[in-house]
């Protein structure tokens, strides 16, 4: 681990902990009283700094870690969008529980958009200038078109603060379009684009790989609808939504499968507490992408709907 990869995730860390450190704050205030603390106000700029400061800025650390494997002095060339981010992350958030939504906090939350097109562009342009072309690769642009993708929400919803439109249903959708291609679009793909680099070394699994990134790839843009079945949405669009969730869990099972089939060779990718973060994290996806899978059926729809 070089000095600069070292000196970043310890930031990425610190704002995780500032995250952490906010978020029980916010549990505190509902039980307790802190009349000199805004919930909703607070609550924003916990959301956005979760966002920005902690999972976007250590996954474009570890991005460019990972480009740094193939490229010389990598980290030199990035350091001021990694800056750019950590600025805006924390613009966001001092500026949000003091303001809310006001001019100055929506101005770092765009800065924050514009820094992540910049990534997107030149992480892109320097992944096609490598003559190596690796499975992980995929993920990764994937992961900067779904966060792209992701800010058509964010923008939806300035259009109609802007022009006051108060219509529930359009408001939860930009809601949930931002949520959906950031947690399943940028965070996943971006996640999963960092362990299929270590799989991608196991050359008999090659072919298996590319399926499950298709199986996950194609998904992804109809499962928004998974956030949005409350909507009177067409059948058609419906027997999408089930197949994009049955896709979903039969790629994740047979990732499942290569990890399984490949144990002691993955294991030598991980330390002991790498291996047991694995785990976890496993135990929670697979979780996951089961309530996923559940919440296709409509009963069970209403009811993850009607209670939050």
């Amino acid at each position: 681990m070089n000095f600069s990869l070292r000196n970043w995730l310890r930031i990425s860390f610190f704002n995780l902990l500032i995250v952490a450190f906010i978020g029980t704050i916010l549990r505190y205030k509902i039980a307790f009283s802190l009349p000199f603390v805004n919930q909703k106000y607070l609550l924003h700029g916990h959301s956005h700094f979760a966002f920005s400061g902690w999972i976007t800025q250590v996954l474009m650390v570890l991005l460019v870690h990972h480009l740094s494997t193939y490229k010389e002095d990598t980290f030199k060339k990035y350091h001021w969008l990694l800056f750019a981010n950590l600025i805006s992350a924390y613009g966001m958030l001092l500026s949000f529980p003091l303001q809310g939504y006001g001019f100055i906090s929506i101005c770092f939350s765009t800065l924050s958009i514009i820094i992540s097109y910049f990534f997107a562009i030149k992480f892109w342009k320097d992944l096609n200038s490598l003559k190596i072309k690796r499975i992980s690769f995929w993920w990764y642009k994937s992961a900067l078109l779904f966060n792209a993708l992701s800010s058509l929400g964010a923008f939806s919803l300035a259009f109609l603060m802007a022009n006051k439109i108060s219509d529930q249903n359009f408001y939860l959708a930009a809601v949930y379009f931002f949520l959906h291609f950031q947690y399943n679009g940028w965070f996943f793909f971006a996640g999963m684009g960092l362990l299929i680099s270590q799989l991608e070394n196991i050359m008999m699994v090659q072919k298996q790989l590319k399926i499950i990134f298709w199986l996950f790839g194609l998904a992804c843009l109809p499962a928004y609808f998974l956030s949005a079945l409350w909507l009177p949405i067409p059948f058609l669009i419906y027997c999408l939504v089930v197949v994009a969730a049955i896709s979903q869990f039969a790629g994740w099972l047979f990732l499942i499968k290569i990890i399984i089939k490949n144990i002691d060779t993955v294991k030598t990718f991980f330390s002991k507490k790498g291996q047991w973060l694995l785990l976890l994290s496993a135990i929670a996806l697979t979780i996951k992408l089961m309530l996923q899978l559940g919440s296709t059926i409509p009963s069970l729809s209403q009811l993850a709907f009607g209670f939050r």
